[in-house]
Order: C-alpha cells, then structure tokens, then sequence
C-alpha cells in the first residue's frame, strides 16, 4: 500500500534519524494547543490547497531561514490525497530562530535541555521541543537531528506517527 507521495525527498539516513530521536519521545511531553499550522499550511488539508498555499518550493523559508539543503527545501507526505507530514531540516546555528519564532506563534511550545554525546566523545546541548493539537498533530524541534549541524522541524498526524511506531516494532521483532 503506498499512499504516500513524496514532493521533496530527503535522504533515508536524515529522515530515520529524526524520527527516531524526535517523535518517540515527543509522545510522552505534549502542549496541548487548538490547530497546529506552519504558514497556512496543516495536516489534512488536500494536496492542491498544501501546493497553492506554498508557491514555489525552493523558496519555503521559516522565520526567514532557508532549508539545509536547497536541493531538499521541505519534505511533504500525504496519505489519500491529504498531507500527513511536513520535514523541514536547517542549520543548527539558526536553531534559536525558527525557535523564537515557533514559541511566538505557539506559547504553550514545551521544550527539554538535555547533553548528548558524539563518537568521539564531544558533549553537546541538545534541545527538543514538542506541541500537540486537539486533532492529534505533533509538532517536534531538535536542535540536533542527524548530525551537530542539521536542527529539524517536523509535523505529523497521529495516524503516520502510528504507522513509524508499527514499522519500528516490526524492525524489533525481525530476529
């Protein structure tokens, strides 16, 4: 079954990593606030409405920050025909922006510090930061997503928070 349409892609190993460091934990430290929406843009709403709203791809910014990678602007999936996760990935030392500019939009925003270590043994800050609407949208922040310099922003309906959640058991119980 593929329902879903992939309008800009993001490498595997990026969008895995966010994943699984941001949405599992995000379930255990909603806000709780009405609708969930980046730049007239939320879950569900139909793939035509989504692409008029963004105009030209290549040029989606948030709070003035421009996507990590300008061949990758914005990663949208949509399940029948209606957007189920939006993935926009930028440069850590912007993290504070797109931050300033979320908590702005969304006071009730709860995020966590915590320190996380690499390979070599370097610590670093970490920052996740999650919101949850009365229509089971998540939104989840980290300021370090698959490396030191890539910070995230991702929303996504219950039902594909699910479905990553059923495909990670699956992986579990493939012994």
């Amino acid at each position: 079954m593929n329902n879903k349409l992939i309008v800009a892609a993001v490498p595997t190993t990026l969008l895995g990593i966010a994943l699984i460091i941001g949405l599992p934990k995000a379930i255990d430290a909603y806000s709780f606030t009405k609708s969930i929406e980046i730049k007239g843009i939320s879950i569900g709403m139909p793939e035509k409405e989504v692409t008029n709203k963004i105009g030209k791809i290549e040029e989606f910014t948030i709070a003035g920050v421009n996507p990590k990678h300008s061949s990758d602007p914005l990663t949208l999936y949509y399940y029948e025909g209606k957007l189920d996760g939006i993935y926009f990935f930028f440069e850590s030392i912007e993290f504070d922006t797109v931050l300033e500019a979320v908590k702005n939009k969304y006071p009730s925003l709860k995020c966590v510090e915590s320190t996380t270590n690499n390979t070599m043994g370097m610590s670093f800050n970490e920052t996740e930061c999650t919101l949850k609407d009365s229509e089971s949208t998540t939104l989840t922040m980290l300021r370090r997503d698959e490396n030191i310099s890539t910070s995230s922003l991702i929303i996504v309906s219950k039902r594909n928070l699910a479905e990553w959640n059923e495909r990670q058991n699956n992986k579990k119980n493939d012994i």
